[in-house]
């Protein structure tokens, strides 16, 4: 009994804290990407904090959970006047009414939760589709396209500068070459920044696409679950097998999530292409 207990707490509360998880990514990304950049962000020490405190929310969501689970047992018939007993772990009807109004309050959590996170990546796809197609209409190339622009029209403009001083004056030689250097100089000391800006913006939106990717599982993964678990007048050992399928697939959310975050991950990318390349030369 304890341990029927146990395994349904323990999934309740590792399914909250991941759906929970994924909603304070989501309101991190929305700061990052659509916020102006003078409004508050997330720290990392906020962020964690933040993390801490959805866990142990999670440990106390699921407490109804504990006792609402019990061994039940119920009849199978395998043949004419032939019924054996079976025993399954799942709702109890001992706190029927606990059950009831602690589904009410999770669906209703579920529903704002994702609803807000809609809006959220609704949100943030709008301010990446305005910002592309500001960029187009503008004509504005991309910050190292500028900057290589830059780059070829100071050098024609020392050249002019070397012939004029030819022509004129060849003391002034010396000084047009360290002007030239200077030029330059203050050349390269922009274009850094401005590729590190550029990195720094792909990293952002690799980061949002990942989060975005697992909000979709994770919102996706509940569905069913959420819709045969409210809707469905079975007892979960009555469910066929289609439909016992399904109603784990909430599983998918914490299987599926960390080979997004992989794929999202370049160096992850590589070292596990790395890994098939060695095992498929050692095939040969």
């Amino acid at each position: 009994m304890i341990f029927c207990q146990f395994i349904g707490y323990s999934a309740n509360t590792l399914a909250t804290c991941s759906f929970f998880i994924v909603f304070l990514i989501g309101i991190d990304r929305f700061l990052t990407m659509y916020a102006s950049s003078s409004s508050t962000k997330l720290s990392l020490k906020e962020a964690k904090i933040f993390t801490v405190g959805f866990i142990v929310f999670s440990f106390g969501f699921a407490v109804p959970d504990f006792y609402a689970i019990g061994i039940v047992e119920y009849k199978v018939e395998i043949a004419t006047n032939v019924t054996l007993k079976g025993h399954y772990c799942t709702d109890s009807d001992d706190y029927k009414n606990v059950r009831k109004n602690h589904s009410i309050v999770k669906a209703a959590t579920i529903i704002i939760i994702s609803v807000a996170l809609v809006a959220m990546y609704a949100l943030i796809a709008g301010k990446i589709r305005t910002s592309f197609y500001g960029k187009g209409q503008t004509n504005a190339a991309s910050p190292i396209r500028q900057e290589r622009q830059t780059e070829v029209t100071d050098i024609e403009t020392v050249t002019q500068q070397n012939l004029s001083i030819d022509d004129t004056v060849e003391t002034n030689t010396s000084a047009t070459y360290d002007s030239q250097n200077d030029t330059i100089d203050c050349t390269n000391r922009r274009y850094i920044p401005r590729v590190y800006k550029v990195n720094r913006q792909r990293l952002v939106h690799r980061i949002t696409l990942m989060a975005f990717l697992m909000t979709v599982v994770s919102i996706g993964s509940l569905i069913p679950f959420c819709v045969i678990k409210f809707a469905s007048p079975l007892k979960k050992y009555d469910y066929p097998l289609w439909m016992n399928l399904l109603y784990h697939t909430y599983v998918l959310s914490s299987c599926v999530n960390p080979f997004i975050i992989g794929f999202c991950n370049k160096k992850f990318r590589q070292y596990c292409k790395a890994i098939l390349c060695h095992f498929c030369l050692k095939l040969r």
